[in-house]
């Protein structure tokens, strides 16, 4: 078995650089060592053109009824491409049937996954013959049972329910029950009866009860459920873990996932280091031990983990983390074609290369990526539409993403993967004022999993339902889906802000501060609620109160430049401009190709000139300041800055050159947006283990996607550049600031009233009733309704009860931490001098 193994790595080209391997040497010498001793049986095929098959031949011919021989030959015949005819396997199979038995399970796991795709029928006349004449009926016999759609759901429900009752009977090993149980399981989801679901849980509740190996069905519940285990939970279940019994070391890592997250590092190495000494030859437990040294933010040590996993074993999840450290194209490359070779029908290979692809700008080689990872994937199919079409949104692509995000619902539609899919439609279409349509989706979604009353129900999914009621008018409906939400996941700060944001625009300013603190108390990293929180006191003339806000979120949260953008708003709005000044400085070195960062530096450019308008002179558009000569070069540079330079220049005349721009040099920025567009190369995207690109590091001008900022900073920033232009009488660049901007977010209603004045003001009639027609367009699929969020004064300030909602949040998720104690965290930290504040005046 060993020459057999070298000779098919030879033929895989695994030592073709190694003297001596060649194949016909290898066959030679396996001839004069393994010399045929006795005659071959008729009924074992011989493969003409083959030269495994004749060293199998050898091998048999030595040793006829070895086991392990004849599997393994029957393996490679039935996995051939293509596989021989069945008059050929099934003597063959015969002839193993009658030296090893009626009822070996590797043969005739083997010859029932060759026969189900050609003959269903005979290979569940197979099945049920072995499992009704064996006394202790193998559970590999059912694994292909669970996915194939020919097979009737009550004939697999009864071989499934008969296997079990049998090696009941029989003292089977658990681990031979605990594999029977897992395929009911996975029957019973696959069928078409709305009581699938309930029937998969009870079947899983039946296994996880078994004393030994009942945790793989404990834990196949737990992802059932959607609910996750708690520590105590993990650590009981582990206890009863060994090599023999688990295969793996799943539970482990989970484990000590939980344990990182929590931040308790050193028990999650110690975990790890546990599994590892149980599972030698597990390559994934240091890859799981390298991510908890980048959570840790040791980079250098998470490396060290990956390289050390690829010793033991090949693993793509290892090699794609390798190539996101890699330095440069080449190296990066190298890692992705690398993870492909290993792993060709991984879905999350595709969808992180293509990523990678986007990120540089090439878009073209990522949508080829993407393309092939939808064909050719097997697994992680749903993160290729995911990504592939987030692409696309942030290319502006919205029609585009929609339908990849759908296609990718069709493909798993009943896959609990899909949640995400789901949710990243609906948001589109919300945004795009579908309300009705959003909301189908995500219903649909829930109803996927139980409804939206069922355990473990999708926190996001159940966000984007609250969302949708928000936008009908529904507030107490979407109060109660809110709460369903931070039941779920306690940890989902949007979920905590968007309740938080509609109190506060319902007037509930004391209920909106709960919720802010409680989502903070729970994930106090996250930005968003900080700067919703201090946005809440500084509009109700809190503003010291806000400005501690902003440092103690910027010491929990050093990487977000939001943050700074809102502090240094509040201290603009103050009066402060100098100090807002440098506060967006501060951010523009943490984010330089932020568009919201420039546009506040626009404006406080704005205050502080000289007023002096390069052309022309207007009057004030959107309530900003005068444009000087500085500010509009400010502008130019933050244009370029986020990559939107060029496409304002190709949509705009010269008015210097009387015309349209040269054609010379608008040929220039073309190429230069093709470049950007498709890749700086012509080279096709690669798909195999020759990986393009030759350079080691990116140059600084590359035309990468990662050189822009976000898309909501972009739109920002050229809707300021729209009325900046328009201030400064330059009607032909304003024009095309606000249509770049509509092209990328055609759904922001203040860029048309923008847009609107700029025509109003040139009185363009025609140009005004075109404005209006496309906003009709995309506004009038808004779901006509009471508007939900109105401005009140209750709550504020007084001794009112809480509602009964929020009083149930604070008390199961609010309590074990005061809110003050996060705040003097921050405010001892000498950190804080990064966000100096004035005092107040």
């Amino acid at each position: 078995m060993n020459a057999i193994k070298i000779f098919k790595d030879t033929e895989d080209g695994k030592y073709n650089t190694v003297k001596g391997y060649e194949v016909s040497t290898i066959l030679e010498e396996f001839q004069s060592k393994f010399p045929v001793s006795t005659p071959l049986h008729p009924s074992i095929p011989i493969i003409e053109g083959s030269d495994i098959s004749k060293i199998y031949i050898l091998a048999l011919g030595k040793n006829p009824r070895s086991e392990h021989l004849l599997h393994s030959y029957m393996h490679y015949l039935t996995t051939r491409n293509p596989p021989p005819p069945t008059n050929v396997i099934t003597p063959y199979e015969a002839h193993c049937t009658s030296i090893l038995g009626p009822h070996n399970p590797y043969i005739l796991k083997t010859y029932t996954t060759y026969l189900l795709p050609n003959d269903p029928p005979l290979a569940l006349s197979i099945m049920k013959s072995h499992i009704h004449e064996a006394s202790s009926p193998s559970p590999v016999i059912l694994q292909d049972l669970a996915s194939h759609p020919s097979i009737p759901y009550p004939e697999k429900v009864s071989l499934c329910n008969l296997s079990i009752e049998k090696l009941t009977k029989t003292n089977a090993p658990n681990k031979d029950l605990i594999e029977c149980y897992l395929t009911l399981s996975s029957v019973h989801l696959s069928s078409p009866l709305p009581s699938g679901l309930s029937l998969a849980r009870s079947t899983l509740t039946s296994g996880s009860l078994l004393e030994t190996s009942g945790s793989w069905c404990a834990l196949s519940l737990k992802k059932l459920s959607r609910t996750s285990f708690a520590s105590n939970e993990l650590a009981d279940l582990c206890s009863q873990m060994d090599g023999e019994t688990h295969p793996t070391s799943v539970l482990f890592k989970t484990w000590a996932r939980m344990e990182s997250e929590n931040g308790n590092y050193e028990r999650a190495f110690k975990i790890l280091e546990e599994a590892r000494n149980v599972w030698e030859g597990d390559g994934s437990v240091l890859v799981e031990e390298g991510r908890v040294w980048e959570r840790m933010g040791n980079g250098t040590e998470a490396k060290k983990r990956y390289r050390e996993s690829l010793e033991v074993e090949g693993s793509t999840e290892a090699m794609i983390r390798m190539a996101k450290f890699a330095r440069g194209r080449k190296k990066t490359v190298r890692w992705y074609e690398a993870a492909l070779r290993e792993d060709g029908e991984d879905g999350t290979v595709y969808n992180s290369y293509g990523s990678y692809l986007s990120r540089l700008g090439e878009f073209e080689k990522a949508r080829e990526m993407f393309r092939m990872g939808a064909e050719k994937g097997k697994t992680g199919v749903e993160s290729v539409y995911h990504g592939w079409g987030r692409m696309e949104l942030r290319a502006g692509r919205w029609e585009e993403a929609k339908r990849l995000f759908k296609e990718g619902l069709n493909t798993k539609g009943k896959s609990c993967k899909s949640d995400f899919l789901s949710h990243s439609l609906g948001m589109v279409l919300l945004n795009e004022h579908e309300i009705s349509e959003a909301r189908k989706i995500f219903y649909e979604g829930l109803d996927r999993n139980g409804g939206v009353h069922a355990q473990g129900a999708n926190s996001r999914l159940l966000l984007g339902a609250a969302l949708c009621e928000v936008r009908l008018g529904k507030d107490g409906k979407a109060r109660e889906l809110f709460e369903r939400s931070v039941e779920e996941d306690k940890r989902h700060a949007h979920a905590w802000q968007a309740w938080g944001v509609l109190e506060v625009k319902a007037g509930n300013y004391r209920e909106a501060r709960e919720l802010f603190e409680v989502g903070i108390k729970n994930c106090k990293n996250h930005p968003a609620l900080w700067q919703a929180l201090a946005r809440m006191e500084a509009n109700l003339g809190n503003v010291r109160e806000a400005r501690k806000l902003y440092k103690v979120g910027f010491y929990n949260c050093r990487k977000s430049v939001s943050l700074i953008v809102d502090a240094a708003g509040l201290e603009m709005k103050e009066g402060n401009f100098k100090k807002g000044r440098k506060l967006l400085e501060k951010a523009l070195g943490l984010d330089g190709k932020e568009g919201r960062v420039w546009c506040g530096l626009i404006r406080a450019s704005m205050h502080e000139g000289s007023c002096d308008i390069v052309e022309g002179s207007v009057d004030n558009i959107g309530g900003f300041g005068c444009a000087d000569a500085a500010s509009i070069r400010l502008l130019e540079k933050g244009l370029a800055a986020v990559g939107e330079e060029g496409e304002i220049l190709l949509r705009t005349k010269d008015k210097e050159g009387g015309g349209a721009i040269k054609a010379e040099y608008a040929e220039k920025i073309r190429a230069k947006l093709a470049a950007k567009e498709g890749g700086k190369d012509d080279s096709p995207a690669p798909t195999s283990a020759a990986a393009s690109g030759d350079q080691d590091e990116f140059p600084d001008d590359r035309p990468s996607e990662a050189k822009f900022g976000g898309l909501r900073g972009r739109v920002e920033l050229l809707k300021l550049a729209g009325e900046i232009y328009s201030r400064a009488g330059r009607w032909d660049r304003a024009r095309a600031s606000f249509e770049r901007a509509l092209e990328l977010d055609p759904n922001c209603a203040p860029l048309y009233h923008s847009y609107a004045q700029l025509e109003a003001i040139l009185f363009n009639l025609e140009g005004l009733n075109r404005l209006n027609k496309r906003a009709e367009e995309i506004f009038s699929k808004a779901s006509p309704g009471k508007v939900s969020f109105k401005l009140g004064h209750q709550g504020y300030g007084t001794a009112t009860p809480l509602p009964s909602q929020v009083q149930r949040v604070r008390q199961r998720f609010g309590e074990d931490v005061q809110f003050t104690d996060i705040l003097l965290e921050g405010s001892a930290s000498g950190t804080m001098e990064l966000l100096e504040f004035p005092t107040d005046e």
